[in-house]
C-alpha cells in the first residue's frame, strides 16, 4: 500500500513538471473562447472540513472551457474513496465531476453561480448549486461568501453513516465566508465554513506560485456542531499540501 502511495505521488508530481506549455497550452477557440488543462495532487483531498480519499494523496486532472459571455463547463476526475464506511457506496476509487457555470462582474463585484453534479464508481451521485460572491477591497484584498445547497436524493451524511432516512439534512447544506490577503511573496486566506448539522471549520491557507506552479498550504480545524452522531471522527485538525498547474 505505501509503495502505490509513493507511486501515485511520484508520477503526479513528474506529470506536473514535466508536461510542458507547448504540449498542453491553452487552446483558443476564436470568438467561442478557450479550453484549458489542470493537474494537480494534494496530500489529502478535503472539502468542507472533511478529508476522503481515507488520507491518501490524491492525483486529479480537468479540463475547462470558458466562453467569451460568462459561461464555462469543467470536467474533472480524481482519484477519490471514502473516508468513512458509506452504506451505499464504499467500493468507489474515482470520482467524476461536471460544473457548468456563469460568471459575470460588476465593478468591485465577481458573481459565479455553478452547479456541481459528482458521480462515484458503482455508488451514489451528489450535485451541489453553487452561489460565489467575490469582492474586491482593493488590489491586495478580496473578500467572499460561498453557499453550496444540496440537490443529491440520498446524499445526506447521516443516511450514509446510518444507513436510515432522516427527514432533517445533516451535512449537505454549507456556506464559507473570508478574506484573502496578497502579501506579495505569499497570499493567505483565512476562511470560516459551516456545515449545517455537522460541523464547524476555521481554516488558514496559504498560496504561492513557482514554476507557473500553484502550492497551497491549508490547515484547517474542524469540530462538530448540529450532528446527532459519535463527534470523534468529525473534530480534527488537518494539514493539506497540493500543487495544480493550469496549461
Amino acid at each position: 500500500m505505501i509503495n502505490k502511495i509513493k507511486k501515485l505521488v511520484i508520477a503526479s508530481i513528474f506529470s506536473i513538471l514535466v508536461i510542458t506549455e507547448s504540449s498542453l497550452a491553452e487552446m483558443k477557440l476564436g470568438n467561442f473562447g478557450s479550453v484549458s488543462a489542470t493537474v494537480g495532487v494534494e496530500s489529502q483531498k478535503y472539502s468542507k472540513g472533511q478529508v476522503y480519499n481515507r488520507n491518501q494523496p490524491t492525483a486529479s486532472v480537468s479540463i475547462n472551457y470558458q466562453s467569451p459571455v460568462g459561461l464555462y463547463l469543467i470536467t474533472s476526475i480524481d482519484h477519490d474513496r471514502s473516508d468513512v464506511g458509506v452504506t451505499h457506496g464504499e467500493t468507489y476509487n474515482y470520482e467524476w465531476c461536471t460544473t457548468p457555470g456563469f460568471k459575470t462582474s460588476l465593478n468591485n463585484f465577481t458573481l459565479d453561480l455553478s452547479f456541481e453534479n459528482c458521480a462515484r464508481e458503482s455508488a451514489f451521485t451528489t450535485g451541489y448549486y453553487q452561489a460565489k460572491l467575490n469582492y474586491n477591497f482593493n488590489k491586495e484584498v478580496k473578500g467572499f461568501v460561498n453557499y453550496y445547497l444540496d440537490d443529491t436524493p440520498n446524499g445526506n451524511f447521516a443516511d450514509d453513516q446510518f444507513g436510515t432516512r432522516t427527514s432533517t439534512k445533516y451535512g449537505q447544506d454549507a456556506y464559507e465566508i473570508g478574506f484573502s490577503y496578497n502579501l506579495g511573496p505569499v497570499i493567505i486566506t483565512p476562511m470560516y465554513t459551516v456545515v449545517k448539522n455537522l460541523n464547524t471549520t476555521s481554516s488558514l491557507d496559504f498560496a504561492k506560485k513557482l514554476y507557473d506552479i500553484d502550492f497551497n498550504f491549508l490547515v484547517a480545524d474542524t469540530r462538530a456542531e448540529g450532528w446527532i452522531g459519535n463527534p470523534t471522527h468529525l473534530q480534527k485538525t488537518h494539514a493539506i499540501l497540493s500543487a495544480k498547474k493550469t496549461f
